[in-house]
């Protein structure tokens, strides 16, 4: 199987560690520190839906018009500064 890429148009979001964890749930520092591999894969999955659920389509919306919305801003400026130059020298 293929692994999705920057190549194929994907981008990763997030990831997960158990340094991630223990900041969360310091009491209990000494179990995350023996969680295996499947276990911090099944969290990770977990994680994944649940983000994709209830946070990323709306988090996505938002942040792509910020983006868009910025490059608009950046355009505009960069046209103010040109008609700027060219009254400063007298070009039409």
């Amino acid at each position: 199987m293929e692994k999705l890429g920057e190549e194929q148009g994907f981008y990763k979001v997030t990831s997960t560690c158990k340094d991630d964890m223990k900041l969360m749930l310091k009491k209990r520092k000494r179990e995350i520190n023996r969680l295996t591999p499947n276990e911090m894969r099944n969290i990770a999955e977990r994680l994944a839906e649940d983000y994709c659920e209830q946070l990323y389509w709306e988090s996505l919306t938002s942040i792509v018009e910020d983006v868009l919305d910025s490059k608009k801003d950046e355009k505009e400026r960069e046209k103010a500064v040109i008609e700027k130059i060219k009254q400063i020298n007298g070009i039409k």
